[in-house]
Formats: structure tokens, C-alpha cells, sequence
């Protein structure tokens, strides 16, 4: 195990690096949910990056073999928590894999999805809420790529469902101009050229 004087610099995808800290420090900031499974860690003053996710010295924070006193890999649950607990060890840790931390995009493109799937007989409102909608999904997925965030799902739907009222609202629109057109010729109230 390193010595508490090693200096640590954590860095995220968009090369923003962090620290330089000591690992007792680094691993607060997971405690904390400033710690995405997409960032790397590295000793200060060294260019030998490696996935936090997979570094022995942080691996178990996101549910995989950690380092022990001694220097050997140990099963999570083996630093004090007794094998019999939960599932064969310790439980994911609040926060592992960006869970506890949902992306509010998703989720607002999720509603505007709904919103245009829904109200698809305003063609204008599905037209405005279906774009949101996939505007707002596409960001979400960028975002999570970056952050880690969750809410996946709920991006994919807000894409999804505002294609589909996107496509409703236009089928709506263009059959009640074509049947008021339909009806006015009939009435007479329709003259051509």
C-alpha cells in the first residue's frame, strides 16, 4: 500500500486534472460524488494513467479488488466487513457508477417526450416539445459520456418519444388540413385559382 505522503492527480475525459492529494483525500471526494467511473488516476508528477475504476488503489470504491495493508488484491467486504454480509460482500457504495446522481436533461427531455406524444393533436406543441425533447436527450447522453451521470434510459426515451411526436404531430396536422380543405370544397367555401 503507499505511504500517505504519495500525491495523487485524478483527471476526467475532457483533461481536466485534479489534485495533486493525497489517496485519503482522493478517496473522500468519492464520498463526496465528485468521483465519475470515466476518470483516471495517476501518482503526482507521472504520466501513467490508469482507469480510477480499475487502479488497485481506488478499484474497490467502484466495486472491484482492492489493495490491501499488506500489498495483496482482497474481494470487496475483506478490509473489516465480514464476508456474510449482503450479497458475499459489501454492497455497492451510495454513489458508485454515477447512481445516485441522475441527469436532469434526461429527465426533462423524458417529460417534453411525453408531453409531445401526448399532446400530438397540437401539431404545433408536438413540433415544439418533440425538438425538445431530442434536443434535450442528445445533450443528456453527451453529459453522462462526461460526468457519468445516470438516467440512460431516460435519454434514449426522450429521443425516442420525441420522434414519435414529432411524427404524430406532422400525420395530425396534415390530416386535419386535408380534411378542412376537404370539407370546405365540399361547402363550396373552397375556390380554386
Amino acid at each position: 500500500m503507499p505511504d500517505s505522503t504519495t500525491m495523487y492527480n485524478v483527471r476526467d475525459v475532457q483533461g481536466n486534472v485534479y489534485g495533486p492529494a493525497p489517496l485519503d483525500q482522493i478517496r473522500q471526494w468519492f464520498t463526496q460524488g465528485r468521483l465519475a467511473p470515466t476518470m483516471f488516476i495517476a501518482p503526482e508528477n507521472s504520466n501513467s494513467w490508469e482507469p480510477i475504476t480499475q487502479s488497485p488503489l481506488t478499484a474497490d470504491l467502484f466495486g472491484g479488488p482492492m489493495l490491501s495493508s499488506a500489498g495483496a488484491f482482497t474481494r470487496p467486504g475483506g478490509m473489516g466487513v465480514p464476508e456474510s454480509a449482503g450479497y458475499g460482500g459489501s454492497p455497492t457504495p451510495p454513489g458508485a457508477y454515477g447512481g445516485s446522481r441522475q441527469n436532469a436533461f434526461a429527465l426533462a427531455g423524458m417529460i417534453c417526450g411525453i408531453a409531445s406524444v401526448v399532446g400530438f393533436c397540437s401539431p404545433l406543441g408536438a413540433l415544439v416539445t418533440g425538438i425538445a425533447a431530442i434536443v434535450l436527450g442528445v445533450k443528456a447522453k453527451g453529459q453522462m459520456r462526461v460526468d457519468g451521470s445516470a438516467g440512460r434510459g431516460r435519454a434514449t426515451a426522450a429521443i425516442v418519444l420525441g420522434i414519435i411526436g414529432l411524427l404524430l404531430g406532422l400525420v395530425w396536422g396534415v390530416g386535419v388540413l386535408a380534411a378542412s380543405s376537404h370539407f370546405a370544397q365540399i361547402n363550396g367555401a373552397w375556390h380554386p385559382g
